[in-house]
C-alpha cells in the first residue's frame, strides 16, 4: 500500500500557543515547514482522521493518493489456490489493485473543533479468469462523500496529550451499479468493484495522540455503521478499526514511525 499527501493551509495570524508550531514561528504556507514542524501540526499522520485537527480559523486543503495491489486468496488464514475455487465456482479472481485520490477540505471554528469533508475518487481494475479466458474487470468514478467532526475533550497540543471524539457520515454519492461487457454480455460487477456502500453510514471513532520531546505515539478506533438497504437490496457489513502507532524524529527532517 502507498500514501502520497501534499497539503496547503491557510491561517490568520494568533498569539494563542497552540497556533504555533515547535519551531515558534507562524507560517500560512506549510511548504515553509520542517518535517519536525509539520509532525508537530499533526499533518503527516496519513490515515488517522483524528490527526488533522487544527488551530482556530485555519483552513487546510489537502490530496492523498493511495495504491493497493492485492493477489492471492484465503479461506480464515488458510491459501487457497486458483484451481480449488474454479473447481466450486465458474470463475476466479487473479489480482486486484485500486486506486484512491481523496481531495480534503478542513476548517477549524474553534481550537477544539476541526469539520471536515472528504471525497474518494476511485479506479478498480480486477483480472479474472473463467474457462480458462483471462479478462479484466474495471470500475472508475467518485466514491462515497464523507463529513466529519473532531471534537478535543481532553488535553491540547502544547499539553502533549489529547483526546478526540470524530463523529461523522459518508452519504452514497458512489454507484452501486456498475456493470462490464465482456465478451457481448453485460453484467453487473461484484460488490467489491463498486464505488460505494448506497447507504447512509454513521462514523463514530476515537483518537489518542501523545508526544514528548521527540516521541510521538496514539491510537484511534474507527467504525462504519451502515443504516438499511442500498437500492439494490443489500447493505455491506459494519467496519471496526483499530490502529495505533509510535515514532520518534531522529532530525528535523526523518521521522520513522511503526503503525499497527
Amino acid at each position: 500500500m502507498l500514501f502520497l499527501t501534499p497539503a496547503y493551509s491557510a491561517e490568520p495570524q494568533s498569539a494563542n500557543p497552540d497556533t504555533t508550531p515547535r519551531g515558534g514561528e507562524s507560517t500560512h504556507d506549510l511548504t515553509g515547514l520542517s518535517l519536525e514542524e509539520l509532525y508537530n501540526l499533526d499533518v503527516i499522520q496519513l490515515s488517522v482522521i483524528g490527526g488533522h485537527t487544527h488551530p482556530a480559523h485555519e483552513i487546510m486543503f489537502g490530496y492523498q493518493f493511495m495504491f493497493m495491489d492485492m493477489g492471492d486468496h484465503l479461506s480464515g488464514t488458510r491459501d487457497v489456490s486458483e484451481a480449488k475455487i474454479l473447481r466450486h465456482f465458474p470463475s476466479a479472481s487473479t489480482g486486484m489493485t485500486v486506486e484512491e485520490h481523496m481531495v480534503e477540505v478542513m476548517y477549524a471554528p474553534t481550537n477544539k473543533l476541526t469539520v471536515m469533508a472528504m471525497l474518494p475518487i476511485k479506479r478498480i481494475d480486477m483480472d479474472m479468469v473463467m474457462d480458462g479466458f483471462h479478462f479484466t474487470e474495471h470500475s472508475a468514478g467518485v466514491s462515497d462523500l464523507q463529513v466529519l467532526a473532531l471534537y478535543t475533550v481532553l488535553g491540547s497540543v502544547t499539553k502533549g496529550h489529547r483526546l478526540i471524539i470524530n463523529l461523522g457520515m459518508s452519504f452514497p454519492t458512489g454507484s452501486i451499479d456498475e456493470k462490464n461487457t465482456i465478451l457481448g454480455e453485460t453484467f453487473k460487477l461484484e460488490y467489491p468493484m463498486q464505488l460505494g456502500s448506497g447507504t447512509y453510514d454513521f462514523r463514530p471513532g476515537l483518537t489518542y495522540l501523545g508526544e514528548s520531546k521527540k516521541w510521538a505515539w496514539g491510537a484511534e478506533t474507527r467504525t462504519a455503521l451502515r443504516f438499511g438497504r442500498n437500492g439494490s437490496g443489500y447493505r455491506l457489513g459494519n467496519e471496526y478499526e483499530l490502529t495505533g502507532w509510535v515514532g520518534y524524529a531522529v532530525t528535523d527532517w526523518f521521522a520513522p514511525s511503526l503503525r499497527v
